[in-house]
């Protein structure tokens, strides 16, 4: 059997039993006001054991399925609470399926088209939760927003594993393009910096560790005199700070 074929029915075996329990997880997810999300569920945690190891061995057809079951499952159409609840419903399960598979994904896995749009997908979320699904008209949808929002940092986090430099970067790159002082750009930054807060700083090798110390350098609010009005972006840079070196203590 050619290695592409086996490849792909390993991943067809994972997917009959992700989907039926994926599609069940959105369901309840809708009836029950999202909160169904957040307890652990034995059986489909074992799925996300399985698609853990597969993700080391046939990481591109995963990863590709996954996107393929997203862009699916994802509603089109009607903007109303129903529809908003079943896409932050998607994005939960599809986040917290793309931690594990990061997790163990070794990095010659993908390509870096394919490495670029996970960070993309990270960073879209943390920029533009409030344009998608906003707090003053949809309320009742705070919770699970916030969900999926701690499992895009979660994320973030595993990706920092492996992709350092271009996770960091592209911080520093989102915060440069929001010096601009408006309440937007101030709320965009600070949802940025929050979603920083489990990034993993490398210390098992000197380029890693030079790497992170550059980091925690370039990020130190306390080089530059806090502004009044900026005060709470420095307070969240200080936060997002010791939570990355909280690990190290």
């Amino acid at each position: 059997m050619k290695a592409g074929s086996a490849a792909k029915l390993i991943v067809d075996a994972l997917l009959q039993r992700f989907l039926p329990l994926a599609r069940r997880r959105i369901e309840t997810a809708q009836a029950q006001d999202g909160q169904y999300l957040r307890p652990s569920d034995p059986t489909y945690e074992q799925v996300l054991d399985s698609l853990a190891m597969v993700a080391r061995h046939t990481p591109v057809p995963l990863l590709e399925a996954l996107l393929r079951w997203r862009e699916s499952e994802s509603p089109k159409g009607a903007n109303d609470a129903s529809t908003f609840q079943r896409k932050l419903a998607v994005e939960c399960i599809f986040c917290s399926a793309c931690i594990r598979f990061v997790e163990c994904c070794p990095q010659e896995g993908l390509t870096e088209k394919l490495w670029i749009g996970l960070e993309n997908f990270v960073f879209d979320w943390l920029i533009n939760a409030d344009r998608v699904v906003s707090q003053v008209e949809y309320p009742s949808l705070v919770d699970l927003r916030g969900l999926l929002l701690d499992l895009v940092a979660q994320l973030l986090g595993a990706l920092s594993r492996i992709r350092f430099s271009s996770v960091t970067e592209r911080f520093f790159m989102e915060l440069n393009t929001r010096r601009i002082d408006t309440s937007v750009a101030r709320s965009e930054t600070l949802s940025i910096i929050n979603g920083m807060r489990y990034l993993k700083l490398g210390v098992k090798t000197e380029g890693g560790l030079n790497a992170s110390a550059s980091f925690v350098a370039k990020a130190n609010p306390l080089n530059r005199a806090p502004h009044k009005r900026k005060s709470e972006l420095y307070h969240a840079l200080c936060n997002m700070l010791s939570n990355i070196l909280a690990p190290l203590a």
